[in-house]
């Protein structure tokens, strides 16, 4: 997801639909998710946290249930 994106995405939620995302789930690119720490969106008192997604950590760490033999 572009940064721009995620960071207009996660700045508009509360006057939008009244809601604070908590948890950001990401494929490995950390700039989007390092803008929306670092520019704090929902201010100080409420963080966000990054879920990796699981198709990407197995890529990135290779798939062994491929290689498995019944």
């Amino acid at each position: 997801m572009e940064v721009a994106g995620a960071l207009s995405i996660f700045q508009r939620s509360q006057s939008l639909y009244n809601v604070r995302y908590t948890k950001y789930l990401g494929d490995g690119d950390s700039k989007a998710f390092t803008s929306i720490v670092e520019n704090k969106v929902y201010g100080d008192h409420c963080s966000v946290e990054k879920l990796e997604c699981i198709g990407h950590v197995m890529k990135k760490n290779g798939d062994t249930s491929s290689t498995l033999e019944n």
